[in-house]
């Protein structure tokens, strides 16, 4: 298979420049760490992009009176861009600080020949349908390690 106009949109370019802005940020945290000689580092650094393809996803809003529709069977959805990173610093062996950014956005597109009720509107059958499944996700964690008790 031959991928093809898989293009970076400007939020994903703007997640990845702000993780390099972090990653560069805890770097020179650690070290004025390390010149004032406290105990400070970034324990984990992961990074990861690639394109994402759409597999299951099946629609029915509401539940009893929606229409069952699948945007990666009935619909088009090309690939697209996925990017996500987790950053843990760790200060004195004690305090993690955790951030996590995972945004993820796919587009369906297309038309189906059956009318389709979505969220109370009726969509009549052959109309051009646009869809969007999103599943971002952002954490941000505060962990104290606890030493064992000799």
């Amino acid at each position: 298979m031959i991928l093809t106009n898989v293009i970076i949109s400007k939020k994903t370019l703007s997640s990845i420049l702000l993780c390099l802005l972090l990653l560069f940020g805890l770097n020179y945290l650690r070290a004025n760490d390390i010149r004032s000689n406290h105990q400070s580092k970034i324990k984990e650094l992961d990074v990861e992009t690639g394109v994402v393809f759409s597999g299951y996803n099946d629609v029915k809003i509401p539940k009893s009176t929606g229409t069952r529709i699948s945007l990666s069977q009935q619909l088009t959805i090309n690939p697209s861009e996925f990017f996500r990173a987790r950053f843990n610093f760790t200060i004195n062996n004690k305090h993690t600080l955790s951030a996590f950014i995972a945004p993820l956005k796919l587009k369906a597109s297309g038309s189906v020949n059956f009318p389709v009720r979505f969220q109370d509107t009726l969509f009549p059958a052959g109309v051009p349908l646009n869809a969007v499944y999103r599943f971002n996700s952002y954490r941000l964690t505060y962990r104290y390690n606890f030493s064992p008790i000799n």
